[in-house]
């Protein structure tokens, strides 16, 4: 008849215990970083759509701005040459400035509502995480159980 040893067998269970957290542990801590690592690549590939995005319509307003401010100079200069001779120069030219100023006026407030109007940077990334924020509520509410 063998006789156990009732600690070694505790132990045994101890360190097998031990060994399965470990296992669980770096399982986990994987996953952790693979799912960093993919959260990572989102937030970058987000930046460098939105950083093209910017950069075009930074481009395109650029090149808008020079022709219609080349279109509204040579306008208003043709406009004034053909009444310089007439006694409507004055209202004329008074004409143009207030057309100008609501022009830009317009123009202005336009911008505004396009800006408002346009895509949320990074959503998909800011969704990503607040499902992530409410997998772990639900994970550590159901361990505090």
């Amino acid at each position: 008849m063998s006789v156990t040893d009732p600690g070694a067998a505790a132990d045994g269970r101890a360190s097998t215990s031990l060994f399965a957290t470990w296992r669980l542990l770096r399982a986990s801590s994987d996953l952790f970083a693979d799912h960093t690592a993919a959260t990572f690549e989102l937030l970058v590939l987000e930046w460098q759509e939105e950083r093209a995005r910017v950069l075009r319509l930074l481009f395109l307003t650029l090149v808008a701005t020079v022709f219609v401010l080349l279109l509204i100079a040579f306008s208003g200069l043709f406009l004034l040459a053909m009444v310089w001779e007439t006694p409507l120069r004055i209202p004329v030219a008074g004409a143009l400035l207030v057309t100008f100023a609501a022009g830009a006026w317009l123009a202005w407030r336009r911008t505004g509502e396009i800006n408002l109007s346009g895509s949320q940077p990074f959503a998909a990334l800011r969704e990503e995480l607040a499902k992530d924020r409410a997998l772990f509520r639900t994970q550590t509410q159901e361990s505090d159980r």
